[in-house]
């Protein structure tokens, strides 16, 4: 997830289109979110959390 990230920001500074920056947006969320998650927490327990 930290690679696409990466990715996306890469392509965000490059781009002034809506979509990409919206996708950027997105990805952070999802990464912060997978984040939070993971954080204190047993993966198992939270794993369906992840795979929605």
């Amino acid at each position: 997830m930290a690679a696409l990230h990466a990715a996306l920001t890469d392509a965000a500074a490059r781009s002034d289109q809506y979509q990409v920056r919206h996708a950027l947006q997105i990805c952070h969320h999802q990464l912060f979110d997978t984040a939070d998650l993971l954080q204190g927490r047993d993966t198992r327990s939270v794993s369906a959390q992840l795979i929605s």
